[in-house]
């Protein structure tokens, strides 16, 4: 509906849950490139290191190439399919 209000309210609440909530559900994968590049570039994105952003952007991708998953893979699984 075009409600700025309530899409800056959005970005605000991924920018402080993205890494510790959100990354571990599998929502995740239906979080468009766009956004995820928008939250992941916001100087107020609350993260608790690198690795983390990493993880994120990595379970990103692989629910990305793996649309038939159900249930969110470990991260083990995720490390596997891309030394692959």
């Amino acid at each position: 509906y075009h409600q700025e209000h309530v899409v800056l309210a959005c970005e605000r609440w991924l920018e402080l849950n993205l890494i510790p909530e959100l990354s571990m559900h599998i929502q995740l994968r239906e979080m468009s490139s766009e956004l995820l590049q928008k939250i992941l570039k916001s100087s107020r994105l609350f993260t608790y290191n690198e690795f983390s952003v990493y993880r994120n952007l990595s379970y990103w991708l692989f629910l990305q190439l793996n649309p038939q998953m159900q249930l969110m893979p470990s991260h083990s699984t995720v490390l596997s399919y891309f030394n692959r």
